[in-house]
């Protein structure tokens, strides 16, 4: 096989023209001049091919000569990070939802404040599902010898320094399991009380499937609302069997 290279001057191109034994015909082949890439402004490309002659071979190289350019400019605008990526809170801060995760849905509360939380407002119930039925037994160790499970994993109010007019998030995690895996209805149920007297006592009623839920109930604290420590317990029933945990939150 016989080969000749033919420069084109000043356009950094090679048109490579190989001839093939036993055929007349000539293929032209367009080579990009390695010495010509140290330029990659883009009003300046070593690209001057005519596009009415060689317009695959002009695309491919502009692209080509791009992706470096392209590369740095992607990793600049994300900063190496997915951007649609949403990390999850450790905890819900004033009026937000619940510890981290999406909220599934919302539902009305039964209840009203009294005492010292007269002229509060109980406001939505907010929920997620942790863990499904096989990931909540395995976290619990539960068998289905053991019958119905209710357990109260963790509770917590935030913020658990508050002031007039704040909003407190009552937040509570718990696992509910049962032999058969059929959905089943709970109760949940949290009480506060001021100086050893009730001032709030809303409960919920709703049908669950097998697996941990985390629920958070926002409570907008009055105006004139009374200093000092409430004292919250959160209780989650399913007929005789119930499971509960405290915790409590101060206004200032």
């Amino acid at each position: 096989m016989a080969h000749a290279d033919r420069r084109i001057k000043g356009r950094g191109i090679l048109r490579h023209t190989s001839r093939h034994r036993g055929s007349h015909s000539e293929s032209p082949v367009n080579v990009i001049n390695p010495r010509a890439w140290y330029c990659l402004r883009p009003c300046k490309l070593p690209l001057t091919l005519s596009a009415r002659k060689h317009p695959l071979s002009t695309v491919a190289a502009v692209v080509f000569a791009m992706m470096p350019m392209i590369g740095v400019i992607s990793c600049q605008s994300t900063g190496g990070k997915d951007q649609n990526v949403q990390e999850p809170r450790g905890s819900p801060g004033v009026g937000s939802a619940v510890i981290g995760g999406p909220v599934q849905g919302k539902r009305a509360v039964n209840g009203k404040l009294s005492g010292a939380l007269a002229g509060g407002t109980i406001g939505n119930y907010l929920e997620r599902q942790d863990r499904d039925r096989t990931a909540a037994a395995i976290a619990v160790g539960y068998l289905p010898e053991q019958g119905e499970l209710v357990k109260v994993e963790a509770v917590e109010a935030s913020p658990t320094t508050a002031r007039r007019g704040d909003i407190v998030n009552l937040t509570s995690t718990y696992t509910i399991l049962t032999p058969n895996n059929q959905p089943t209805m709970i109760r949940e149920r949290r009480e506060i009380r001021h100086n050893g007297s009730v001032v709030a006592n809303p409960v919920i009623d709703v049908q669950r499937a097998n697996g941990t839920f985390t629920s958070t109930l926002l409570i907008t604290l009055p105006p004139n609302v009374a200093p000092g420590t409430y004292d919250v317990t959160t209780t989650v029933s399913k007929d005789e069997r119930t499971s509960q945990s405290m915790t409590s939150f101060t206004v200032k």
